[in-house]
């Protein structure tokens, strides 16, 4: 058995796009326990990290993206064609042209040569849209119809596909919600209440472009430093900062490790969690929190999976649509909200983490039963085979 797997990173600072990696090979490994399959994974990396190493019983190649070697697209074409099944996720939310017109044409190619291998493609749970300009939009839209199934994480994306012109297109959950984790690897005992704060590095530079890139009517920095300041002056809290995108470098364009370091200068007593080399290491740490407030989606969701109060920062539309169709509303809005209002708002949800984490509990009953019917339905496309 071949599987192709587009937009997923098996290495990455940002443990966000690795958890949907873990978590998938763990879904695969599930419910395909002695199947022998080699997974091709298409990818910009040189390597592909520890996955091989956890997910022993799979044999995995790594297949580099080089764009400007002439017989790349060719040899891309080649493996497709000789797979049984294509899987893409996009890395999650990277399904639009938000994000440039340049890297959807690079991710669109890919999605393109999968239709014209005409084998099984599947468009794994993710984010569509927004696609503000009209070529990327009528080509997006023509790859989506021509996928054999298509699913998405929130409702946000399923409302905008119709109003585009696409109407069949299933909602599961993210995938992330299904990554394993140890309670047991990390041993964090405390008298206080412990917060952990997830500082988003893209947000506190203003994105990639540093002028405010996202719109954000939250003076980020502001934010982060004052809510430290709050939680600190009421002396019953212990804060630990904690990074989701970890790349410890003076060149990195993203680092949140760098920024946890600049808070805990400011303000000492802050506890700064370690160096995590996979999601799962990430999400065992976090699980420990009594509350937890972030900015990088797939850490509230590490939270909100292992029964943390959750308290996501949304500067993108992904976190409502994910959230709203959880049934689940304690988001501050970094694009609706001032700074005052985004403060007072976390902390007052703070100070009811209780009920937090009973709507989160009720929401993850939906999240496991449509983490359980998608289950099915991939492990059908193997008897169809």
């Amino acid at each position: 058995m071949k599987i192709v797997l587009l937009g997923f990173d098996f290495t990455c600072p940002n443990k966000g796009c690795e958890a949907l990696s873990y978590a998938f090979m763990n879904l695969l490994e599930k419910i395909l326990p002695k199947e022998k399959i080699e997974i091709y994974n298409i990818t910009y990396k040189t390597t592909l990290g520890r996955i091989p190493e956890i997910y022993s019983n799979f044999n995995f190649i790594n297949c580099r993206i080089h764009l400007r070697k002439p017989n790349y697209y060719l040899n891309a074409y080649s493996i497709m064609k000789n797979a049984d099944f294509i899987f893409d996720i996009t890395y999650g939310d990277s399904f639009s042209d938000i994000y440039g017109k340049k890297w959807l044409i690079k991710t669109n190619i890919h999605k393109q040569l999968a239709i014209w291998s005409h084998n099984k493609f599947v468009m794994l749970p993710q984010t569509y849209g927004p696609f503000t300009n009209v070529l990327m939009r009528k080509w997006s839209l023509y790859l989506i119809r021509n996928a054999d199934l298509v699913y998405s994480r929130d409702g946000y994306s399923i409302d905008y596909m119709r109003i585009i012109g696409k109407k069949d297109v299933d909602i599961v959950t993210d995938l992330a919600f299904a990554l394993p984790y140890e309670r047991g690897m990390y041993k964090l005992e405390s008298k206080k209440i412990k917060v952990g704060l997830n500082p988003s590095s893209l947000l506190w530079e203003g994105g990639f472009t540093k002028e405010n890139q996202f719109g954000l009517t939250v003076d980020y920095q502001e934010y982060c430093r004052n809510l430290v300041q709050d939680l600190e002056r009421s002396g019953q809290y212990e804060i630990h900062l904690i990074s989701h995108v970890i790349e410890d470098t003076k060149k990195a364009p993203e680092n949140d490790l760098r920024i946890c370091k600049i808070l805990h200068e400011e303000f000492p007593n802050t506890i700064i969690a370690p160096i995590f080399s996979t999601p799962i290491e990430a999400k065992s740490y976090i699980c420990h929190m009594d509350v937890f407030s972030g900015a990088r989606m797939h850490a509230t969701i590490a939270a909100f999976s292992s029964g943390v109060a959750t308290i996501p920062f949304s500067y993108s539309r992904k976190f409502e649509g994910l959230y709203d169709s959880l049934g689940y509303s304690y988001v501050i809005s970094g694009k609706k909200n001032t700074t005052e209002e985004a403060i007072k708002k976390t902390m007052k949800y703070i100070q009811n983490r209780d009920s937090l984490k009973i709507r989160a509990d009720k929401s993850m009953q939906d999240v496991y039963k449509k983490l359980t019917e998608f289950e099915s339905e991939i492990k059908k496309l193997w008897t169809l085979k």
